[in-house]
């Protein structure tokens, strides 16, 4: 649990610490966003089941422009609880065009996370148990933020994510698990810019 803070801390603390200084518009070097989003996504593979299965996960994220139109930050996602509780959290980095005269923005981002996992595995010989699995997941997307205001936006995202976890708690090996699927997002962000 100490990795997953060290990541989230360091990113916010980035993220808030900058002074807002010498910025004229959302993806000019030294802004910010802050944003809280909701995933949808279909993934194939065995973490949540056999089959294609579908998931809602909420988030919040914090980017911070270190040139015009590059931005950095961190993000923590977490599935909205059913029978497998799931929290992820990590960095990204992203570029979004941006010019003084722009309103909406359309972004690509790119992101690492660690990954917790707490669900009911089928084993063949001790039946159904309850594990913590651990992983990384990635994940590519593309994005669009409309402006609503000067300093709020809608995002609308795209995007493809890979993720395998595994745990060494069963009693015979270790058990190892992964998935991949693509996903659709809406979410607000807050930009920080003079």
């Amino acid at each position: 649990m100490k990795l997953q803070h060290i990541f989230f801390s360091i990113g916010l603390l980035f993220c808030l610490y900058q002074p807002l200084k010498a910025q004229n518009f959302a993806t000019d070097k030294h802004a910010v966003w802050l944003g809280i989003n909701s995933d949808m996504s279909f993934t194939f593979g065995n973490l949540y089941s056999k089959d294609g299965y579908s998931n809602t996960k909420v988030g919040i994220s914090s980017s911070y422009f270190v040139a015009k139109n590059i931005l950095v930050g961190a993000h923590v996602n977490a599935l909205i609880p059913n029978k497998t509780h799931e929290l992820q959290i990590g960095p990204h980095i992203g570029y979004a065009l941006g010019r003084e005269d722009m309103q909406h923005h359309p972004y690509i981002i790119a992101g690492l996370s660690y990954v917790k996992m707490e669900k009911d595995i089928e084993y063949t010989y001790w039946g159904t148990k309850y594990f913590t699995l651990k992983g990384i997941a990635y994940k590519a997307a593309l994005g669009y933020a409309v402006s609503l205001h000067k300093h709020l936006a809608l995002n609308i995202e795209v995007g493809y994510q890979y993720a395998s976890v595994s745990t060494t708690n069963l009693p015979s090996n270790k058990y190892e698990i992964s998935t991949s699927g693509f996903y659709g997002g809406l979410g607000f962000s807050v930009m920080l810019f003079k």
